[in-house]
């Protein structure tokens, strides 16, 4: 059973048959102003991205407090951006055999996924994109990134790393 849920601020995701695992990321300037329902979507796409080998062909019970989402991902959506995470999902799900059950749960019933996505992370390193372009001038090239993570890879080996995870 898998609990997504996402602010303004963060998404957060609690596993529970998977000794409570968690998912946690902190949004973006521009993924803040994103709708809630496609930030929603947003987590339940970073859960699979990060733990697609635990999940592999498994069935899985996702309860969000979210209906769009229900709606979105057992059917689409007319909105590009929307389609294109729903697509995401769908297409990590076939390439590693996972079947999602989702369901709507009220709002009370997410207490676990609440409170994770209203953690705020003050230790998500990282460097903005100008300034790594200007000390790999000075001093790279690069070969490693040790704040590389799906949303933050500078270097390429560790991008493609990253994108191989989503189709």
């Amino acid at each position: 059973m898998i609990y997504p849920d996402a602010s303004s601020i963060a998404a957060g995701v609690c596993i529970v048959e998977l000794e409570s695992k968690i998912v946690h990321t902190m949004w973006k300037s521009a993924e803040m102003l994103e709708s809630s329902t496609w930030r929603e979507l947003k987590a339940i796409e970073l859960a699979l991205m990060s733990y697609h080998y635990v999940f592999a062909e498994k069935s899985l019970k996702w309860l969000t407090d979210n209906q769009n989402c229900v709606r979105i991902v057992q059917a689409g959506s007319m909105k590009e951006k929307l389609q294109n995470i729903a697509i995401s999902i769908f297409s990590i799900c076939l390439q590693k055999g996972i079947s999602i059950n989702i369901q709507w749960i009220p709002r009370g019933e997410n207490l676990k996924a609440d409170y994770i996505n209203e953690i705020i992370d003050y230790e998500d390193w990282g460097v903005l994109e100008f300034f790594y372009t200007f000390i790999n001038d000075l001093w790279g090239p690069y070969t490693v990134d040790r704040f590389a993570t799906s949303c933050k890879a500078k270097l390429e080996r560790f991008k493609l790393f990253y994108s191989e995870l989503v189709v």
